[in-house]
């Protein structure tokens, strides 16, 4: 994921659009006390830091071999599927596909 630089990338853009890092101290400082931290206020670090990162995952995944693609589009619904049936309180998970 790392290999394009598109995190790298995002997590620039956050740094740069937080020029004031004694407010990143500060914010930590707030949350170690208890108090509850304005997110807007801290432009949405966390937020914007995690669409990055999804926007990475998207362009890491694109990149990949349409048979790697399926194996893990498979491997991810049959996960589904056993926890669907662990919710259920079933053994097995049903072998029906919608």
């Amino acid at each position: 994921m790392g290999e394009d630089g598109h995190f790298q990338r995002g997590i620039q853009q956050v740094m740069k659009s937080v020029k004031d890092w004694e407010s990143l101290e500060s914010f930590e400082k707030l949350r170690q006390s208890g108090n509850e931290a304005d997110i807007k206020k801290w432009h949405n670090i966390h937020g914007r830091l995690r669409m990055a990162q999804k926007f990475a995952e998207q362009e890491a995944y694109r990149r990949l071999n349409p048979e790697y693609q399926q194996r893990l589009l498979t491997s991810r619904y049959e996960q589904q599927e056993q926890d669907r049936a662990q919710t259920l309180g079933l053994e097995e998970p049903l072998n029906i596909r919608r």
